[in-house]
Parts: structure tokens; sequence; C-alpha cells
């Protein structure tokens, strides 16, 4: 004869979604609270770890919007017994409590430029690449750097050379991760202004024991010149041959 055996109703099919969570909260929410700092003294409140793993399960449970954290994912990822998912809601306030003043530039011709520098989340950026294995401390990496155009309707966005409205960051890459972002107005010329990018990002990784190496072949002879004074080596991407500053 058979035997029945009672399953318990608590069944889910984002249930592998569990060990990624409780990976996250080890790995990450201490950096994560450490670098953006704490956002409530109750209990009751959600930290930022908790709202930014939140955000993670949409996209790796298959979702396509904040939304569908409060719409299809709450019931069953409440099922773990000691992490907690918020809403969307609280996520979307999150991203606004997070949102950084814009940085004005001025050119020769008198045109005003809005940069915005991201500082905490960049930080966490690294220190999270750190934290969990991906970057490593006193090691040189190459770094890579390009702007993007990304096309957008808000209500700040510029008209780019690309003839569409949108924004233009900075991206720099250490092989396939994104290490720092920095966004500017969609009309802004790329070089203007992009010492300062380099700056800022380069004392990011020094602040966090990391030597860039950087090529120099799509940069003005006055950006090279003052990389050389930033970078702990820089190679041109033509010669494998490493020039030693």
């Amino acid at each position: 004869m058979a035997k029945v055996q009672i399953k318990s109703e608590k069944l889910t099919p984002f249930g592998g979604i569990f060990s990624i969570m409780e990976q996250f909260d080890s790995m990450l929410s201490p950096i994560i609270d450490q670098t953006l700092g704490q956002r409530c003294r109750s209990i009751i409140g959600y930290q930022y770890s908790e709202i930014i793993r939140s955000l993670m399960s949409v996209y790796f449970c298959g979702g396509s919007c904040v939304e569908d954290v409060t719409s299809h994912l709450m019931r069953h990822l409440s099922y773990h017994p000691t992490l907690r998912t918020c809403s969307s809601d609280t996520i979307l306030r999150a991203i606004k409590e997070l949102t950084q003043e814009n940085i004005s530039y001025t050119s020769d011709k008198g045109k005003t430029y809005d940069f915005n520098t991201a500082d905490k989340l960049n930080a966490l950026l690294i220190k999270a690449l750190v934290s969990t294995g991906e970057l490593n401390e006193v090691e040189t990496y190459d770094v890579d750097f390009d702007h993007q155009f990304l096309e957008t309707e808000k209500y700040d966005a510029k008209p780019t050379y690309k003839k569409f409205l949108g924004y233009r960051p900075g991206v720099y890459v250490i092989g396939d991760m994104i290490v720092y972002v920095e966004n500017s107005d969609g009309n802004t010329n790329v070089r203007f202004y992009q010492a300062e990018t380099h700056k800022r990002f380069f004392a990011l990784l020094e602040a966090n024991s990391i030597l860039p190496r950087m090529g120099t072949l799509n940069f003005s002879a006055k950006i090279s010149t003052y990389l050389l004074k930033l970078v702990n080596r820089m190679y041109s991407p033509k010669s494998s041959r490493l020039r030693f500053v």
C-alpha cells in the first residue's frame, strides 16, 4: 500500500532564489549598510541591503520592472524564514533617497552642463566587487573607459549627436565588470571636463588599494598627460610593451 505523506503548502516556483538571497545577505549586506549608512533605526523599517536584495530578486526571477516584486513575487519570497522582501513602493522611495545633486560646469561659451557623480553608489560598486572577490586589493587591472549614449524620455534629457534625447554617462570597466559610472547631459562634449571624471575614478580606486592600467589611444594629448600623473602604468593597445611611469 502506498504511503501518503502530507507536504508543506509553502511550495514556490521561485525557491531557487533563496540560496542566492542568503549568499547576498552574508557577502554584500554588511558592505551595503556600511557604505550607504543606516536607513531605519526601527527593526520594522527596511535597510538599504534589504531593499537592494529585493530589487535583485526581481530580475533574478525573470521580472521586467520594479512593480513585479509586489504583483508577483512578494507571496513567494515571504516563505523565506528570516530574509524579508519589501514592496515596490519602498524600493522606489529608497532609490529616490540615494539620488545625489548634480554638479554643474560652465563652458568657455557660457553653456552649462550637469554631471552626476553618484559618489556613494560608485563607492559601493567597488567595495562590493572587492567583497565578493571579483577585485583584489594591491592588484593591477586593465581599465577601459568609454561614453555611452542612453535614450530616455525623462524631463531633463538633452539632445545627443545621435539624434535622440538622452544621457551621456562615462563608464569604466575592468574585463566584463562595470566599476564606475558618472552621468552627464546628453549634449555634453565627450572631452568636456573629462579629466575631472578620471580624477574622481582613480581617487576611488586608490582609496580601495586597486592599481589601474589604462590605454591612451582614445584620449587627447592633454588628457593623456594628465592621466600619466594618476595611473600606475599605462600602455598603448597597439603595442604589447608597457610603459612604466
